[in-house]
């Protein structure tokens, strides 16, 4: 898998306790910069001649310190970042040159390109916090989008991140991997808010250390591979069931003409296999793909097979799963299609049926709406030609080419 190399800023969070943060100014400009930085644990230093009344009111309740005169170059040398928010642009170059000479991140107001950082819009639900960076160039999109979030993110959902984070040392006894994941999704998005709701924050922790007591119970789904389409190519018309499994995916293997737009939607922590494909005419098939996604599955993994209309055309598609089904692992199918097709597979004879749903979400009748006129003649005839007929000499030469 190979990223673009279109971002500029990477996103981080510091860690700033009691680290001295400086700001160099202490007007209008200096005080929203000021107001962000009082929500952290940092040592805050103020450096300016002149003092606006509310900086000096900051002071005064011992949120920062202020030290009426223009920062140096030996003051530098005890900070952990740099604030240039002064009201004059002269001396902001100063304060980047003294960042600059010393080896210090200097962030100057409004001014990108002197910038070495630059900081985000925030949503704040501490410890839960979303930060939105558009490179600078769009702020006013940055606070559209930041409102947007801060509507759809409960206040609550703090509550509940510090009960998961109290929790922590406990939960690293339990299974990890998918069922770790299963018991955390769990609390989060179905047992604590309800418990939270109804019992407040004793009742949330009473209920996850309920969910870890009963663990045993909790029996993720078996290893499986799902085969799913990308269609023209386009992230925004995946389905959504397959957004979703490649959110939750082990591992993800998938042509060489899958986009990155697309691989990004898969976890990072995600093993990615591009497949290499060869043959000698009758099919173009990676073998080790194949063993790949047996294993991955055997150990109880999810694993997405992302495949373009190439494989699906030249028969290596059906070969696949074929393949893997005759293994004893459990296969799906999901088609980038207006008409989806549910595949069933039967292990034991290793044969594919497809059953063709209608394109209507509201329709009860799994007969296809399409006209006659626009269906594909003889699909189902077709279809199974390829896995009767390829698909068993493809298999010996996996035989054959097993050590």
């Amino acid at each position: 898998m190979i990223s673009s190399r279109d971002m500029r800023h990477y996103p981080v969070y510091l860690d700033l306790t009691d680290r001295v943060v400086a700001v160099s100014g202490a007007g209008e400009t200096a005080i929203p910069k000021l107001r962000l930085l009082m929500k952290t644990a940092a040592k805050i230093e103020v450096y300016a001649s002149l003092i606006s009344d509310e900086i000096r009111c900051m002071a005064s309740k011992g949120h920062l310190t202020v030290i009426e005169r223009p920062m140096e170059e030996t003051d530098a040398k005890r900070f952990a970042l740099i604030y240039a928010a002064n009201e004059n642009g002269l001396e902001n170059t100063r304060i980047a040159g003294i960042g600059a000479s010393t080896g210090r991140l200097v962030n100057v107001v409004d001014n990108l390109e002197e910038s070495d950082f630059i900081t985000p819009a925030i949503v704040d639900r501490s410890p839960v916090t979303v930060a939105i960076g558009t490179e600078g160039s769009a702020p006013v999109l940055a606070r559209g989008i930041k409102a947007a979030i801060e509507s759809l993110l409960p206040v609550s959902i703090g509550a509940l991140a510090k009960i998961g984070s109290a929790f922590r040392g406990e939960a690293s006894k339990l299974p990890g991997g998918r069922t770790r994941r299963e018991f955390w999704s769990n609390f989060y998005f179905r047992e604590g808010p309800r418990a939270l709701a109804e019992e407040g924050p004793d009742g949330a922790a009473r209920s996850l250390k309920h969910l870890a007591s009963r663990i045993s119970s909790f029996a993720p789904d078996p290893g499986s591979v799902v085969f799913a389409g990308i269609g023209q190519g386009n992230p925004e018309l995946l389905p959504h069931k397959t957004r979703r499994l490649l959110h939750d995916a082990d591992a993800v293997v998938y042509d060489k003409n899958v986009s990155n737009a697309i691989l990004e939607l898969a976890r990072r922590e995600a093993t990615f296999y591009a497949t290499r494909r060869h043959g000698d005419g009758r099919g173009r098939v990676d073998f080790r793909s194949i063993e790949f996604m047996e294993s991955k599955a055997k150990r109880g993994e999810l694993v997405v097979r992302l495949f373009s209309e190439i494989s699906s055309s030249q028969g290596t598609l059906s070969f696949e799963i074929d393949a893997v089904a005759s293994r004893g692992v459990q296969c799906e199918l999901i088609r980038n299609k207006t008409e989806c097709s549910r595949i069933s597979i039967d292990k034991t004879k290793s044969r594919t049926a497809m059953a063709p749903i209608s394109a209507s979400p509201t329709s009860r009748s799994r007969k296809s709406t399409i006209p006659n006129s626009e269906r594909r003649p003889n699909t189902r005839r077709k279809y199974r030609y390829r896995m009767g007929g390829k698909s068993s000499y493809l298999l010996s030469e996996i035989s054959k080419a097993k050590p």
